[in-house]
């Protein structure tokens, strides 16, 4: 008596107080925005036909403050402010299934989030919220109405190693209002998918009741561990939902599947782990519950197979053997003995291309015993590669509640050939191979023959070489009996590097066209080694005699031609390499070249002051013939020494005399363009110009020292303008000599 009183009292304080009545289940999700800011949702799923509708309403329930704690200590580290976003329901997979009994809202809270450096502790952190209470009909647990659910998710340190560490959590696959049928299979998946690739494992779980209650609904935020749901006597957590077998879940593929034993409402949790590079570093915890009802009996579609031979078939896997050239087409019935219904067939080529098959699914409606789908499959008449079986699954379905029931059946077809008399390949070489001199050609015939006379292609696989890049000349051919090809090779050493590869090995392949390509071949391997005859180096000149050192004056122009030569035929490179200067800085021109046994290239530079200095300039012409095994080289070495032009100063004797009177001759003191003997010891006029000695001016001065006349021009000319008759001296300048003398002024 006094237990019931008190269980009452509880009823009471459950009714007056504000908790979310048939809470169904539901998990978090972490997602990273950018950097340390993440987007936080939390799913709610809510018994839209047992809870209480003011959960939808209640303030309370527009928001959720979910708190976060270091795993290592339990410290608390932030609490997190998450609000209703959106209300929906929860999907069927056949909307034509509902029933009044089964109807789930998915409410959904969402907020952001901003994780600092702070976040870096190895063993990571969770996210939690503690809410009661679960729906009051649940069958496997202990005073469903009373207890609450804690949500829960793990996730790894946001700084690893001193870097961000870009994580989101897995997003489990959206749960379905489906229900299950006592004794009969159902499947489920809650399989996940993770934007950032990593891996998923799953498993089932006891769901945590944490530590909310009728009576504290929205307890006080605190660290784990959470307590777990009382089960019933005779369930436990391997045995959430009774039944043969009872509920489970694959764990790589996250596909749960249950065969009930018994009806009733019952509450099961799901935990997904994610694992990077092998370590676990995040975990999600899902709630829900799987009504199981007494549906009413429905047997699974039944197929039949008829051959060509009208043999009648309804075995899960159908092996047969058919000659080829046989009728190699099945006709396909199905029925359903439940009516009026849906049915749909998936037809799925399992070792070979789907592209194969006519069609890959069909569907038909079903309203009388005497309604079938039927459709036909004809598979190829040649048999499948490596001779293995036709291997087709036809997977038939009903749109049964609340899950299609399936017939399904494998098609085992073998192709029979008649007895095989099999083609041959051959060359015309001893023992398939030979030994060849490079530069000259190799041909020789490949011979496939067929006793049969039927069709046959002939073609060549080159091992790890192509025939376009060696010039190899070689055409497939198609025939029937027997073809022969021709096979051509210019072993030229343009194409050719023996140091790196001399042995050439091509596969010569016979392929039998009839009666079915591509299943009968026969292959010959002919094996080619490349030698080179001994190599003489090829050989420089130059078209004009030339000293050493090449002697060149200052604006003189060296123009040769550099000739290269290969005795030997081969195709040979010339190239310039100034060993203490660079030709394009110094103006000089050369062209690198290359050609068949002979090239020539010009070489020019024209000599200006900017390169005379005490350099001997230094070019290596080099050519290198390539000879695909001893390539040889020939250098011709060129010193060229830039010299300053002659001058002439050593012969500059100036006129001494001259005379201004108006008589046209003599009238002014000038030393350019002066009429010179060339057989004279002397020289009128002024020295030329050159690198290191250039004129800067003149100055004439009379017998006191007075500047009377001074230019800076080489054209220069004094006529004594005003003054008086008498000896005057001068000084020209040049930058190395000075020249001073006397010049008389006569009337």
């Amino acid at each position: 008596m006094r237990k019931t009183f008190l269980h009452l009292l509880v009823l009471i304080f459950i009714c007056s107080n504000a908790r979310a009545s048939h809470i169904v289940g539901g998990e978090f999700e972490l997602k990273n925005v950018k950097g340390y800011t993440f987007s936080l949702s939390l799913k709610m799923y809510f018994d839209e036909v047992n809870g209480d509708p003011l959960i939808l309403t209640n303030p309370i329930d527009q928001q959720v403050v979910a708190s976060i704690y270091r795993k290592r200590d339990r410290q608390f580290m932030q609490s997190v402010t998450l609000s209703k976003t959106t209300t929906s329901s929860v999907k069927y997979t056949n909307p034509n299934c509902t029933i009044n009994k089964l109807s789930t809202l998915v409410l959904i809270f969402t907020g952001n989030l901003y994780l600092s450096e702070e976040y870096s502790d190895p063993l990571g952190y969770y996210i939690v919220w503690e809410r009661c209470c679960r729906n009051e009909i649940i069958d496997n647990i202990y005073f469903p109405e009373g207890t609450g659910q804690a949500f829960y998710l793990e996730f790894p340190p946001i700084m690893q190693n001193g870097k961000v560490f870009i994580n989101s959590s897995p997003s489990l696959f959206p749960p379905l209002s489906d229900y299950a049928c006592v004794k009969r299979p159902f499947y489920y998946d809650f399989s996940g998918t993770d934007l950032d690739g990593d891996s998923l494992t799953y498993a089932m779980v006891a769901p945590y009741a944490g530590n909310s209650s009728a009576w504290m609904p929205l307890p006080p935020p605190s660290p784990g561990p959470y307590a777990e749901v009382s089960w019933i006597s005779g369930i436990n957590e391997g045995n959430m939902i009774p039944g043969n077998p009872s509920i489970k879940i694959n764990s790589q593929t996250g596909l749960l599947f249950v065969t009930p034993s018994k009806t009733g409402l019952f509450v099961f949790g799901v935990k997904c782990e994610e694992y990077r590079n092998g370590k676990k570093i995040g975990e999600v915890r899902r709630d829900f519950q799987l009504l199981v009802v007494d549906c009413p009996v429905n047997d699974p579609p039944k197929i039949t197979v008829t051959n060509a031979k009208n043999q009648i078939f309804d075995a899960n896997k159908i092996s047969l053997e058919v000659p080829y050239g046989e009728d190699n087409c099945y006709h396909f019935q199905i029925k359903d003995l439940q009516f009026p219904s849906i049915l749909t067939a998936d037809i799925r080529a399992i070792n070979f291309d789907n592209a194969l098959l006519k069609q890959t699914n069909y569907k038909q409606q079903i309203t009388s015993e005497n309604d079938a789908l039927t459709f036909e499959i004809c598979l190829p008449d040649c048999p499948n590669e490596n001779f293995e079986p036709y291997l087709v699954e036809v997977i038939a379905k009903d749109n049964g509640c609340s899950l299609p029931l399936l017939d399904t059946t494998i098609l085992e077809i073998t192709i029979k050939l008649p007895d095989h008399i099999p083609a041959t390949i051959t060359t015309s070489l001893v023992n398939d191979e030979l030994t060849n001199i490079v530069g000259n050609t190799i041909n020789f015939d490949v011979t496939g023959n067929d006793p049969k006379g039927t069709a046959i292609k002939v073609t060549a696989v080159p091992i790890d070489f192509s025939f376009e890049d060696l010039n190899i000349q070689f055409e497939e051919k198609t025939g029937s009996g027997q073809v022969t090809v021709p096979f051509s090779w210019n072993t030229s050493c343009n194409f050719l590097n023996l140091n790196e590869k001399d042995v050439y090995e091509i596969d010569f392949i016979l392929e039998e066209l009839q009666p079915c390509p591509g299943l009968f071949y026969d292959t010959v391997r002919v094996k080619i080694k490349l030698i080179a005859d001994p190599n003489q180096p090829p050989l420089l000149s130059i078209n004009r005699p030339i000293s050493d050192p090449v002697i060149v004056y200052v604006g003189q122009e060296i123009s040769w031609n550099v000739e290269a030569s290969d005795p030997d035929n081969y195709f040979i490179s010339l190239s310039a390499q100034p060993r203490n200067f660079d030709l394009t800085k110094v103006g000089a021109f050369f062209e690198n070249k290359e050609g068949n046994s002979s090239v020539t290239s010009p070489f020019t530079w024209t000599i200006t002051c900017d390169y005379l200095n005490d350099t001997i300039y230094e070019i290596d012409f080099i050519a290198f013939d390539k000879n695909c095994y001893d390539p040889e080289y020939d250098t011709l070495k060129i010193r060229i020494e830039v010299r300053d032009q002659p001058h002439g100063h050593e012969k500059f004797l100036p006129p001494n005399v001259f005379t201004p009177n108006g008589d046209g001759i003599n009238e002014a003191f000038t030393l350019e363009n002066l009429i010179e003997n060339p057989e004279s010891l002397t020289a009128f006029s002024l020295p030329k110009d050159m690198c290191g000695n250039v004129f800067e001016e003149v100055v004439i001065v009379n017998r006191w020292g007075s500047v009377v006349f001074k230019d800076n021009k080489r054209d220069f000319a004094w006529t004594a303008k005003g003054l008086a008759a008498g000896t005057y001296f001068y000084s020209i300048k040049y930058s190395r000599i000075l020249y001073k003398g006397s010049v008389s002024v006569l009337y």
